[in-house]
């Protein structure tokens, strides 16, 4: 049929079609998610009727569209930053009484670290005990980090030089992966200087960017870019879009649908805790995040960062 070679046979707006042909029963602004050509959703508002003479012979199909995928969005940041401001107050407090605990325990394994034979054994035993209380420390003072809210420390910055450097210190990190970066040109030459928390917004681009390098560890394509325009989905709210992209393995949609929230990652050594403390910078500044991403084409994230007065 015409339909499935506009918009390709698996497409669920041709199932739909098909369903309506089969069945005539009309489709009221239903909310369907379709898959673009270049792999990534997007959500309408569809109604599908038929289209009929002055006769009332049908002679086909009214198929209308209104795109969701900018309010689908607005709706899912509201509500995970309802729920993570819960997840923040609740674990500032669990953090304080595991710190409380860790300290006692840091204070016996090291009296009695003393107690030990120095034999190798024993010693390496210790050793271990005390790097896994380190690692536990570490973990809670990012849980009380997470709790506390974001106090930020406006100044004129630089946005080209901001990102240069996160950039610049995260390939420093990785000095044997051959990572391909699209970046001149890409920024605005006249951008102005913005009102930002310096070190906390190089924390989150810097975060971001290791992602994106960590997903390519044979080597890959990155690409920052920078977009004037409306920030999100404000259209009164002006700003520049980053997007910072790679070619890596990509995201299944369950982990795009946790991905910021605190303790959930997908690496093996991973504390969950980085994009969580991203997404809360970002919208400490008065900005939005939002992630793209399909398995095996790699993965974009969309960082609208608005213009801030001093």
């Amino acid at each position: 049929m015409v339909y499935r070679d506009a918009f390709g046979p698996d497409n669920t707006l041709c199932r739909l079609l098909y369903d309506f042909l089969i069945s005539g029963n009309p489709l009221s602004r239903q909310e369907v998610e379709l898959q673009r050509k270049s792999g990534l959703n997007i959500w309408v508002g569809l109604s599908i009727s038929p289209l009929k003479d002055k006769e009332g012979t049908q002679t086909g199909i009214i198929v209308v569209f209104t795109d969701l995928t900018e309010i689908k969005m607005l709706r899912e940041q509201s509500e995970l930053k309802k729920r993570l401001a819960m997840l923040g107050e609740m674990s500032g407090g669990i953090a304080h009484e595991f710190r409380n605990s860790m300290g006692a325990i840091m204070g016996y394994v090291k009296i009695l670290s003393k107690r030990l034979p120095e034999d190798e054994q024993s010693q390496e035993v210790m050793s271990t005990v005390i790097s896994e209380i380190n690692s536990m420390d570490l973990i809670i003072k990012e849980l009380l980090n997470y709790g506390k809210p974001v106090t930020l420390s406006l100044s004129p910055v630089d946005l080209n030089g901001l990102i240069t450097k996160a950039l610049d210190t995260i390939l420093g990190r990785f000095p044997d992966v051959k990572i391909d970066v699209d970046l001149k040109g890409r920024i605005p030459a006249d951008l102005p200087h913005f009102y930002l928390d310096e070190v906390l917004m190089r924390q989150a681009l810097q975060n971001i960017i290791q992602n994106a390098v960590e997903s390519m560890p044979a080597g890959g394509n990155l690409k920052i870019e920078v977009k004037r325009g409306k920030v999100g989905f404000e259209e009164s709210k002006k700003g520049v879009e980053i997007l910072i992209s790679d070619t890596g393995g990509g995201m299944p949609q369950e982990v795009l649908e946790n991905i910021f929230l605190p303790f959930y990652t997908t690496k093996p050594r991973g504390t969950g805790m980085g994009l969580a403390l991203v997404h809360k910078i970002i919208l400490a500044h008065g900005g939005g995040i939002h992630v793209e991403s399909q398995e095996g084409k790699g993965t974009t994230f969309r960082v609208y960062i608005p213009w801030l007065q001093s």
